[in-house]
C-alpha cells in the first residue's frame, strides 16, 4: 500500500517537472561533441561482415561485366547500329578501325567461359587474316599503305594468339581442369590448323603479286615519265651524221661558214652529254626505287613468317595440352584422337624438314 501511495506522489512530481527548452538543447550539443571525439567516431572499426566483403571485393567485380555490357549499348544507342557495323566492317589504317577492336576486347570479357573466350580469341585471329586479304584484294590503298596495313594487321592477329597461348598455359596447369583443358586445346589445335593455310594463302599472294614488287623496268619506265627526254634530243644521232657530211661538202666555204659549222658542232656534242647524263640519272634514280621495292616486300614476307611462327607455337601447345589430358582421360576415344592428331604433326614436321 505504502509502495502505491509513494508511486502516485511520483508520477505527479513527473508531469509536473518540465526541463527548459535552452538546458536541452545545450546539453544535446555538448553530448554529441563529446562523441565525434571518440576514435570509435573518427575512425570505424573494420569489419569483415559479409556486407563489408561484399562491398569492397564482390559488388566490384560483379560489376565490371556490367559496365563493359553498358559500353557496348551505349556505343550502339550513341553511333546507331550502322555506326558499329562501320567499325566492324573498318580495315587497318581506318578511323573506325581501333573501335572494331576495343568492341572486340569488350565481347571478351562479357564472357566467363575459358572455352568461349578462347574460341572469340581465334576468330578474331581469323578476322585479321581476312582483313589482310581484303587489303590485297581491293586495291584501294597505296603500295606503301597496303603495306603498312598488312604489317599491322598481322601484329594484332600475334596478339591474339598470344591470348590464347596464355589461357592454354592457364588451364594446362590447373589440376582439374579436365573435360574444359580438352575441349579448349582441341578447339585451338584444329582452329590454328586452319587458320595456317588460310596464312600460307596469303604468303603466296603477296610474294607473287606485281603490285607488292615492282621490277626494275617498270621503276625505269616510270622514272622517264616523269623526266622525259626532248624529241630533239633524241635525234642527236641523225643530226651528228648530217653535219658530219655538210662539214665534208663545205670545205671549200668561207672562213665564217666553218666558224659556225664548228658552234654547230659543239652544241651537238653537248646535247649528246646532255641525253647520256639524264638516262644515267633515270637508270640509277629506277635501280633505287626498285631495291626499295624489294627490301619493304622482304619485310613484309619476313612479318608473316613470324606470324607463321607464332601460330605453329600456338597449334603446338594446344596439341601438348589435348595429349597430356588425354593421357589422363578414361575415355577411349579422346585418347584415339591425340594420336591421330600427334601422328599428323608428326607426319607434317617431316615432311616440312624434308
Amino acid at each position: 500500500m505504502r509502495f502505491r501511495s509513494y508511486k502516485k506522489t511520483l508520477s505527479k512530481s513527473v508531469i509536473g517537472f518540465s526541463p527548459d527548452s535552452d538546458w536541452k538543447k545545450s546539453s544535446r550539443d555538448a553530448l554529441l561533441a563529446r562523441i565525434r571525439q571518440t576514435e570509435h567516431w573518427q575512425e570505424p572499426e573494420k569489419s569483415h561482415s559479409f556486407g563489408s566483403i561484399f562491398s569492397t571485393m564482390i559488388a566490384p567485380a560483379m560489376l565490371k561485366p556490367v559496365l563493359a555490357s553498358l559500353l557496348v549499348v551505349s556505343l550502339t544507342m550513341s553511333g546507331s547500329i550502322f555506326a558499329v557495323q562501320a567499325a566492324k566492317a573498318s580495315l587497318p589504317g581506318d578511323t573506325l578501325y581501333s573501335v572494331k577492336l576495343g568492341i572486340e576486347d569488350v565481347q571478351v570479357g562479357l564472357v566467363f567461359s575459358e572455352k568461349k573466350k578462347a574460341e572469340l580469341e581465334v576468330k578474331f585471329a581469323g578476322t585479321r587474316l581476312k582483313e589482310v586479304k581484303e587489303v590485297i584484294e581491293n586495291d584501294i590503298q597505296t603500295k606503301k599503305q597496303a603495306q603498312n596495313s598488312i604489317k599491322k594487321a598481322i601484329q594484332n592477329f600475334n596478339d591474339n594468339l598470344g591470348s590464347v597461348q596464355k589461357r592454354l598455359e592457364k588451364i594446362e596447369n590447373e589440376p582439374k581442369s579436365g573435360v574444359k583443358a580438352l575441349e579448349i586445346s582441341k578447339l585451338v589445335n584444329e582452329k590454328t590448323t586452319e587458320l595456317e593455310s588460310d596464312l600460307l594463302e596469303i604468303k603466296e599472294k603477296i610474294a607473287s603479286k606485281d603490285a607488292l614488287s615492282v621490277p626494275v623496268v617498270e621503276a625505269l619506265d616510270s622514272v622517264e615519265s616523269e623526266n622525259p627526254i626532248p624529241e630533239s634530243e633524241q635525234a642527236v644521232s641523225n643530226d651528228s651524221e648530217q653535219s658530219a657530211i655538210a662539214q665534208d661538202q663545205e670545205k671549200s666555204a668561207q672562213e665564217t661558214e666553218s666558224q659556225e659549222a664548228n658552234a654547230q658542232e659543239f652544241d651537238v656534242s653537248q646535247k649528246e652529254e646532255s641525253s647520256v647524263s639524264q638516262e644515267s640519272v633515270n637508270k640509277n634514280t629506277g635501280e633505287t626505287l626498285a631495291q626499295e621495292t624489294k627490301r619493304e616486300g622482304k619485310e613484309l614476307l619476313d612479318t608473316l613468317e613470324l606470324a607463321l611462327t607464332a601460330l605453329d607455337d600456338a597449334n603446338t601447345k594446344s596439341l601438348e595440352v589435348f595429349v597430356g589430358k588425354a593421357v589422363e582421360s578414361k575415355n577411349e576415344e579422346v585418347k584415339k584422337d591425340a594420336v591421330e592428331k600427334l601422328q599428323s604433326k608428326i607426319e607434317k614436321v617431316e615432311k616440312h624438314i624434308s
